[in-house]
C-alpha cells in the first residue's frame, strides 16, 4: 500500500537498517526521501533519473544503486511493424500518475513516426478507469502498446479482455503480460533483472 511507504522508510531508518531495498519508483523514493546515508538498492526502476533517485545512471554516486527496467522501447516498436506492416495506429495506455510510464509513452510519442505510427496516448488514473478508457481506445487504434505500468499490469485481464472485442493485439513491455494475453515483446525479462 503506497500510503504507508513513508512510515514503513522511517520504520527501516530507524531500526538502522544495514541496507534496504526499493521495488518500483514510489518505494525507491520513499527511501531516498527519509535516509541520505544507508544503501538503498533500487529494484524495478525505469528511469531513476527522472525520479529524481539519481544524477546519472552510470555513476549514481550517493547511497543509491541498483537495476533499471528500462524497456528496449525503439526494439518493440520495430517488433510491433514487423507482425503488423499495415498498422498505422498505435494507442498507449498509461497511469496518469506513473512517472515511469509517462516517460515511456513520451518515447513511444516521439520513436513511433519513424516506424511509421500515428501514436494516441491514453491516460487511466487508477484500474477503475481502465475498461471505460480502452473500449474507447480499441475503437480508434490498430493495436495497443503498454509501458512498464504497474496499475495496468495489475488489471490486465480486463486490457485484454476489452482489445479480444474488436481483436486489437497487446505489445507490453513486460514477460508476465504477454503470459497475462500480450501478444509480443521485445522488452523485459523480470526474472532475469532479479
Amino acid at each position: 500500500d503506497q500510503s504507508n511507504l513513508k512510515s514503513m522508510s522511517e520504520r527501516f531508518t530507524e531500526e538502522h537498517a544495514a541496507a534496504t531495498v526499493g521495488i518500483a519508483t514510489p518505494s525507491a523514493q520513499a527511501l531516498a526521501n527519509v535516509n541520505q546515508k544507508t544503501p538503498i538498492i533500487l529494484g524495478a526502476i525505469t528511469d531513476p533519473v527522472a525520479a529524481k533517485l539519481v544524477k546519472n545512471v552510470k555513476r549514481p554516486g550517493g547511497n543509491i544503486t541498483g537495476v533499471s527496467d528500462q524497456a528496449p522501447i525503439a526494439a518493440q516498436l520495430k517488433l510491433i511493424r514487423q507482425i503488423m506492416p499495415n498498422a498505422k495506429t498505435l494507442g498507449v495506455i498509461a497511469t496518469s500518475s506513473d512517472d515511469s510510464a509517462q516517460t515511456q509513452a513520451k518515447m513511444v510519442e516521439k520513436l513511433g513516426p519513424k516506424q511509421g505510427f500515428t501514436v494516441k496516448r491514453y491516460a487511466i488514473s487508477s484500474t477503475n478507469d481502465l475498461n471505460q478508457v480502452a473500449t474507447q481506445m480499441v475503437s480508434q487504434v490498430d493495436a495497443i502498446f503498454v509501458p512498464t505500468d504497474n496499475t495496468v499490469a495489475s488489471a490486465m485481464q480486463t486490457l485484454v479482455a476489452v482489445a479480444n472485442t474488436r481483436k486489437v493485439p497487446i505489445f507490453p513491455t513486460v514477460d508476465t503480460m504477454v503470459e497475462q494475453g500480450g501478444l509480443a515483446l521485445n522488452g523485459l525479462d523480470q526474472h532475469h533483472l532479479g
